[in-house]
């Protein structure tokens, strides 16, 4: 990889205006995928009925950290159940 084209990660205490994470079912494990991080990181077991569920919990101690901050936006990406 060209060390040249690529984007620094800024530090995790860095203020930014936006900032996105991911949170992820790989092979039973919930992972959220940060790019300021150096590596994805493991949030417990999780599954495909209990994902839901278990994401918000993590998304919850993300609110606790700043409970006053309002801006921020949640999205879910799922197959459609009606092309199946």
């Amino acid at each position: 990889a060209d060390d040249a084209n690529q984007t620094g990660r800024g530090e995790l205490d860095d203020a930014v205006n936006t900032h996105f994470v991911a949170l992820v079912n790989i092979d039973g494990g919930l992972y959220e995928l940060d790019g300021r991080k150096e590596a994805p990181i493991h949030h417990g077991s999780t599954g495909q009925t209990s994902f839901l569920k278990d994401a918000c919990v993590v998304v919850d101690t993300f609110m606790q950290r700043d409970p006053g901050e309002l801006r921020f936006t949640i999205v879910a990406l799922a197959a459609n159940k009606q092309s199946r």
